[in-house]
């Protein structure tokens, strides 16, 4: 089973819901609650003690409000072999897959150049 755990982000003194997973079998059923409604992007560590993983949570909680206008879910499984940082879209696809630290930049990137973030945006009144 899931559990939860929560972590003040001192930036916006907010609170991020991060599900710890145990294996991805669980991550993948727990991905079904998610499908038409978020972005999910999967952090798999080795630990959550792991530099890698505390540099890349570090960029994502930075751009917070980022994530949120993007309607993103951070879901962490700290029982991998090894640092791997996924996207899957909202229709469920994998959308990246890499082994390496990936920028907010590049995620925002990625994420805004989907359709369906396209349409998105068209949808949400600009400002004077």
């Amino acid at each position: 089973m899931p559990r939860s755990l929560t972590f003040p982000l001192c930036r916006f003194g907010l609170l991020v819901l991060v599900l710890t997973l145990s294996s991805f079998s669980i991550m993948a059923q727990s991905l079904q609650e998610y499908r038409w409604k978020n972005r999910v992007v999967e952090i798999a560590t080795p630990s959550v003690d792991d530099p890698t993983y505390h540099a890349q949570a570090a960029a994502l909680i930075a751009v917070f409000p980022g994530l949120l206008e993007r309607d993103i879910i951070v879901l962490t499984a700290p029982t991998a072999d090894q640092f791997e940082i996924k996207l899957i879209g909202k229709d469920g696809g994998k959308k990246l897959s890499r082994n390496t630290l990936l920028s907010a930049e590049e995620l925002f990137a990625i994420i805004d150049a989907m359709p369906m973030r396209l349409e998105e945006m068209k949808d949400v009144p600009k400002s004077d």
